[in-house]
């Protein structure tokens, strides 16, 4: 089976400038990849299933100047 592809200029500029594209995309506008931590199930009959293994859980938490500063500079210290 024959496709023709077209390129996302938008996607290709950020694959040149940052070595990869963010979320799913790719620089063919056609093709896009897995969204990460997904387990990919394919089927013999050419169907596929998706299932999430991991997402990010976000708290929302108020932090002091200092709490920043410490918590920054352990990050630092330890890199």
């Amino acid at each position: 089976m024959d496709r023709e592809f077209t390129r996302d200029e938008r996607g290709l500029i950020e694959y040149l400038t940052f070595g990869h594209i963010f979320g799913t995309e790719t620089p063919v506008n056609q093709i896009e990849t897995v969204a990460p931590a997904t387990d990919r199930t394919i089927e013999p009959d050419a169907t596929s299933t998706d299932g999430t293994y991991w997402s990010p859980s976000c708290r929302s938490q108020e932090w002091s100047r200092e709490a920043i500063v410490r918590k920054l500079a352990d990050c630092l210290s330890n890199f």
